[in-house]
C-alpha cells in the first residue's frame, strides 16, 4: 500500500512539474500555428513546371522589379542593394482549391564577369503573413543581412554568391503553406554592371 501511494505521489509531481514547464514555455513564447496535410501530390519531373523568374544583366532584364536600397545592417555597417517589395505569387492555375502548401525548388544563377561581389537573395512568405519586415522606413522590402526589424534572417528562401569570375547554380527545396493558393516572394541581389544573375522557381509538388 506504501509503495503504491508513492508511486502515486511521484506521478503527480511529475505531472504538476510538466505541466508547469508546458505552461512557461507556452507563456514565453506563442506556439506557431502548423499546416497539417494528409496527402502529397508531386509533378512527374522535377523543374516541370516553371511558376516565377528574374534576371537581371540579360535579355530578360525587363523582369527586375528591385529598386536600391541603402540602410544598416544589424552589426552596424551600411549596407547597398537592390530589392524589392513583397509581390503576390497565385498558383490557382496550377493548384485545386483543397491544396494547403506546395513544395518550391528554387534556382539561384550567378555568371560573374569581373572580380567582386555578386549575390542574390530569395524570400517567401505565406499569402497576406506580416513576416519577415525590412529595415525602418522599408519594412515592406526584406534584405540579405540581418536588421534589428529581422534579426533572425526570417524568410529567406534561397542565395547564391560568387566573387570570382564564372558561374554559379545553385539550388534549394522548401514546403510552404498558401493562402487562397497564393503565396508572396520578395528578393535582391548586389552586382558589378558586367554580372548577370537571377533566379527560377519550380512548382515541384502540393498537398492538401
Amino acid at each position: 500500500m506504501r509503495r503504491a501511494v508513492i508511486v502515486l505521489v511521484m506521478a503527480l509531481l511529475i505531472a504538476a512539474l510538466s505541466g508547469a514547464a508546458f505552461a512557461a514555455t507556452k507563456g514565453s513564447k506563442p506556439a506557431a500555428r502548423w499546416t497539417a496535410v494528409t496527402e502529397w501530390h508531386y509533378a512527374p519531373n522535377p523543374h516541370s513546371v516553371q511558376v516565377d523568374m528574374r534576371q537581371v544583366g540579360t535579355p530578360m532584364w525587363a523582369h527586375d522589379n528591385t529598386h536600391p536600397l541603402t540602410y544598416t545592417a544589424l552589426g552596424g555597417e551600411r549596407v547597398t542593394e537592390n530589392v524589392s517589395t513583397w509581390s503576390i505569387l497565385s498558383l490557382r492555375k496550377y493548384l485545386p482549391a483543397k491544396a494547403k502548401v506546395v513544395l518550391l525548388s528554387i534556382k539561384t544563377i550567378i555568371t560573374k564577369a569581373v572580380p567582386g561581389n555578386a549575390d542574390v537573395f530569395v524570400f517567401g512568405r505565406q499569402y497576406e503573413s506580416s513576416c519577415c519586415h525590412g529595415p525602418t522606413g522599408s519594412l515592406d522590402t526584406p534584405v540579405d543581412f540581418s536588421t534589428s526589424q529581422n534579426p533572425d534572417h526570417l524568410g529567406i528562401i534561397a542565395q547564391a554568391v560568387q566573387g570570382s569570375p564564372g558561374g554559379v547554380r545553385q539550388f534549394s527545396s522548401v514546403i510552404m503553406p498558401l493562402r487562397n493558393r497564393k503565396l508572396e516572394i520578395a528578393w535582391g541581389y548586389q552586382k558589378e554592371p558586367a554580372d548577370a544573375l537571377g533566379f527560377d522557381i519550380y512548382l515541384d509538388g502540393w498537398a492538401s
